[in-house]
């Protein structure tokens, strides 16, 4: 299989992967990755990875394409943001936060992995940092910025107490 270039150094031999087949609806198969090519395709940018699974009972045909996902560790030193946060510039990749006059700040991302409707942030922001959710795309630096009020917390109704 190909693995992305973003998960490229964290894929190696040993690591267990969870196949699906098409043709086998609803079945789940644990592979385990023999070895890698241990460089990128030019071309494509992903790292070759042998996958080995039991197949004993032939259930599986010899170059079947199949859906492969890997359990990779998590790094405590990332964060992930939603994708409807991140600002796509010339000066690349930034995020909106709120500062504590409540003004805009603009602060460049580094990118870690796309997981789709989260992305993982390498560098650039703070635990801490307001983030702006959905920014317009004329958003500045600068800009005031008013905060809408914290839901009230739902309350048991009929609860007696």
């Amino acid at each position: 299989m190909q693995v992305p270039e973003a998960y490229a150094a964290v894929t190696k031999p040993g690591m267990e992967a969870e196949m699906i087949f098409a043709e086998q609806a609803g079945k789940k198969y644990m592979a385990k990755a023999v070895r890698t090519s241990n460089s990128l395709d030019p071309s494509l940018r992903t790292l070759q990875v042998e996958l080995q699974l039991d197949n004993a009972n032939q259930e599986v045909f010899p170059g079947a394409y199949a859906e492969v996902h890997f359990k990779l560790a998590g790094n405590a030193e990332t964060l992930r943001l939603p994708a409807n946060t991140v600002i796509f510039r010339s000066a690349g990749l930034q995020v909106a936060t709120v500062d504590s006059s409540n003004h805009v700040q603009l602060k460049s991302i580094v990118q870690g992995r796309d997981f789709g409707s989260t992305i993982e942030v390498l560098s650039g922001i703070d635990p801490k940092d307001a983030v702006i959710i959905n920014p317009p795309d004329s958003i500045t630096n600068g800009m005031p910025v008013r905060l809408a009020p914290q839901p009230e917390a739902t309350q048991d109704k009929g609860k007696a107490s």
